[in-house]
């Protein structure tokens, strides 16, 4: 009965641990604060940009994947990949700021952000002025 009795708590032990580890993922950013693509695309629309072909800017940073989002103004293009959930998001930034220092780029920080579960990637530097307004746009979903 005993080894039975330690196999119920070891279990409880166990599933309690995973219920408190996503508890606390999900306080820390891991939830699923999922970014609206359709009100974004409208917001940077209203701000002068236009939809580009995602094949055609999916390479613009080493180790990118093809953006679920691309539009251009002026020579500035924004793109913006969605990823499954926040900690993801946040890996993949991680990666792509990386990727830029190992590049010689002074402030990645200023070319790739995170919005929820979305990476935005800028191309090239963009002024502070229209990161955030750009940023905004994720926001606002």
């Amino acid at each position: 009965m005993t080894l039975r009795g330690e196999k119920i708590r070891g279990a409880f032990s166990t599933a309690s641990a995973l219920c408190l580890g996503a508890i606390a993922l999900s306080a820390c950013g891991g939830g699923s604060q999922q970014v609206d693509l359709t009100s974004a695309r409208g917001c940077l629309a209203d701000a002068g940009y236009e939809r580009v072909v995602a094949a055609d800017v999916g390479a613009s940073l080493p180790g990118s994947v093809a953006p679920n989002l691309a539009m251009v103004r002026a020579d500035l293009t924004v793109e913006a990949t969605v990823n499954g959930n926040v900690a993801r998001a946040e890996r993949r930034l991680a990666d792509l700021r990386g990727v830029l220092e190992g590049l010689g780029v002074s402030e990645p920080e200023k070319r790739v952000s995170r919005v929820g579960n979305a990476v935005i990637v800028f191309t090239p530097q963009p002024s502070d002025e229209e990161r955030v307004q750009a940023l905004g746009c994720f926001r606002q979903t």
